[in-house]
C-alpha cells in the first residue's frame, strides 16, 4: 500500500502585531481558528506545508480556500510514491451515470457566456470562454454533480499541458465564479459540496 504524504494547509495572518500561520476554517473564506474560535482575516493568504526531497517546504497557494484545498489535494497526490495523474481522472470520470436527467454543463456554460460577453470587458470574456469551454470538454458530468474532485482533475490536466501556476489559478477562479452563479447553496449541499468561495480578484488582465 502506498504511503500518503502529509500536506498541511495553513492560513498566514497578522495576529497581535505578528505574522502567524494558523489552522484555517475550511467552511469560511479567509478565516482562521484562533483559540477554538473563528476569526476573519481579509489580509490572509493560504500556504501548504510539506516535506519534499528531505526538506520542509512552504508553498503559497493564494487567498481562496477552494483553490487552496484543490492545490493541497494535487500536491498530496504528487508526493505519493507511484503517483499517476491518470488515477485522478479515472476516479472522477468513471462514476455511474445518474438515472434522472440533469442540466447539461456545456449548455449552462453556453448560456452563462452570453451574459459574460454582454456585461464584461472583451479580454475578460475571452478568459472565461477559454476556461469554461475547456472545463466542459473534459468534465462530462451534469452541472449539479460537479465537485472539487473535478476541479482537481482539471488542474492536473492543465499542469500536464505545461500551464503555469498562475494560469491554472486564473482558469479555476473563472470556473468557480461560474459554478457559484449556477448552483444554489442548498443544491450544493444536496450533493455534499460546499459553496465554491471566489476569493480576491487580481488587478489587470488575467493570464490565459
Amino acid at each position: 500500500m502506498r504511503r500518503r504524504e502529509k500536506v498541511n494547509l495553513y492560513i498566514r495572518i497578522e495576529h497581535d502585531g505578528k505574522l502567524l500561520y494558523a489552522v484555517p476554517d475550511l467552511k469560511k473564506q479567509l478565516t482562521a481558528i484562533i483559540g477554538d474560535k473563528p476569526e476573519r482575516h481579509n489580509e490572509g493568504l493560504y500556504y501548504l506545508r510539506y516535506e519534499q526531497d528531505g526538506r520542509r517546504r512552504w508553498e503559497a497557494v493564494g487567498a481562496d480556500i477552494m483553490l487552496a484545498a484543490t492545490k493541497r489535494k494535487m500536491r498530496k497526490a504528487e508526493l505519493t510514491p507511484g503517483y499517476n495523474s491518470a488515477d485522478i481522472h479515472r476516479q472522477v470520470h468513471t462514476k455511474p451515470k445518474p438515472v434522472k436527467k440533469a442540466a447539461s454543463l456545456s449548455q449552462a456554460v453556453d448560456v452563462y457566456l452570453q451574459s459574460v460577453v454582454a456585461t464584461k470587458a472583451p479580454c475578460t470574456a475571452v478568459a472565461y470562454k477559454l476556461a469554461l469551454h475547456q472545463f466542459a470538454k473534459v468534465c462530462t458530468k451534469p452541472l449539479a454533480e460537479v465537485t472539487q474532485d473535478d476541479l482537481t482533475a482539471f488542474a492536473v490536466m492543465l499542469k500536464q499541458d505545461g500551464k503555469s501556476d498562475r494560469t491554472i489559478a486564473n482558469r479555476l477562479a473563472n470556473i468557480v465564479t461560474f459554478l457559484n452563479h449556477q448552483l444554489h447553496p442548498a443544491q450544493l449541499a444536496l450533493y455534499g459540496v460546499k459553496p465554491f468561495p471566489v476569493g480576491h480578484r487580481r488587478r489587470g488582465r488575467s493570464a490565459l
